[in-house]
């Protein structure tokens, strides 16, 4: 589409899109083209049109059968990317989940509890287990998370399996099994706390 402005104007270029047939993601390009330019090296920007769904609220199971999200990973990545518009409870089906957990910055998480636990029906345990990374959970910048009833197994290159910085603040971990034992490292820990987080509670962990 080209549009040609007068110095100093402005226009509105409509893109329609069907959710329902389209891509997730577009790239949208833009260049301007002044009369007498000097340097027209610094004309072109490109930006990146992201649609992603309403905001999370309510249960949402993570593998198995039924499942919402295939993986712990694809649970946290549309957290982040859709927020929260009320409280959402992540129910984990028994298995072998070979990934860390990192969250950070939640829309709506302020505002509304999420609760990440092994599912009511689970026949078995739920094994978080280190395949790359430093930790095996990181909440950064995040409040009002409950981690319950998970088995944190980490690898060689562990140094913390819970890990809370960047002002992460009134969060529970509680009945969590940490099972780490870093032969690489030598300072590490089951759970570090940075300075600035607040009102966390720790209780039942082994």
């Amino acid at each position: 589409t080209l549009v040609t402005l007068p110095p100093s104007h402005a226009d509105t270029v409509l893109i329609a899109w069907s959710t329902g047939a389209a891509q997730d993601s577009v790239l949208i390009s833009v260049e301007i083209l002044p009369d007498g330019d000097a340097n027209p090296s610094d004309n072109s920007h490109v930006c990146t049109i992201t649609i992603t769904g309403p905001p999370l609220s309510g249960t949402y199971r993570v593998g198995g059968l039924g499942a919402d999200f295939l993986t712990i990973s694809e649970a946290a990545l549309e957290l982040q990317q859709r927020g929260m518009i009320g409280d959402v409870s992540l129910e984990i089906a028994a298995g072998l989940y070979p990934e860390p957990l990192a969250l950070s910055a939640i829309p709506g998480s302020d505002a509304h509890a999420l609760t990440i636990r092994r599912a009511i029906d689970a026949e078995g345990p739920v094994r978080l287990i280190a395949t790359s990374g430093q930790q095996m959970i990181r909440l950064s910048g995040v409040s009002h998370v409950t981690l319950e009833g998970l088995d944190l197994e980490g690898g060689v290159n562990t140094l913390e399996a819970v890990r809370l910085d960047s002002g992460a603040s009134f969060n529970t971990i509680r009945n969590c099994n940490l099972l780490c034992s870093s032969l690489e490292q030598s300072s590490a820990a089951g759970l570090y706390v940075l300075g600035g987080c607040a009102g966390n509670l720790f209780e039942n962990l082994s």
